[in-house]
Formats: structure tokens, C-alpha cells, sequence
């Protein structure tokens, strides 16, 4: 399986379930949320992808495609 993420492609070779980390900063905390989170599921691993930097609606726009076409959850 592969994502392309802000022009970049991802290949994850474990089919986990997928978390966004979006934020308009670094990500840094967006991702702690998701950790902090995801680790009431001790049974199930996931794949956590930062988006940092996210400044407008169109690059919005672009993630929720991306994620929804990979099944893919979003934290921000």
C-alpha cells in the first residue's frame, strides 16, 4: 500500500490502520494527541502521518481527499 502525501509517496508495508496529524505548526502536538490516544488500543498498531504547516483550505481540501481515499483517520 502507498499514500501520497503533500506530493510525496509513502509506502507502508504493514496494512495499519492510518491517523493525520495535521496542524498549522510543526505537528508536534497533534501527534502527541494521536499517541497519547492510540495507546488505549494496546492490540492495534497504527501509522501516524504529520502534516505540518497546513495554511489554507485548499491544502485542507486535499487531505481530507487523500485520507478518505485511504481510510485513513484525521487529528488535528
Amino acid at each position: 500500500m502507498w499514500l501520497r502525501v503533500r506530493g510525496v509517496i509513502i509506502i507502508i508495508t504493514k496494512l495499519n490502520p492510518v491517523i493525520y496529524a495535521v496542524s498549522d505548526s510543526i505537528g508536534e502536538t497533534a501527534e502527541s494527541v494521536v499517541k497519547a490516544t492510540t495507546s488505549q488500543f494496546v492490540e492495534e498498531k497504527f501509522d501516524v502521518i504529520r502534516v505540518p504547516y497546513v495554511k489554507d483550505k485548499e491544502q485542507i481540501d486535499k487531505i481530507v481527499e487523500e485520507a478518505a481515499t485511504n481510510n485513513a483517520v484525521i487529528c488535528s
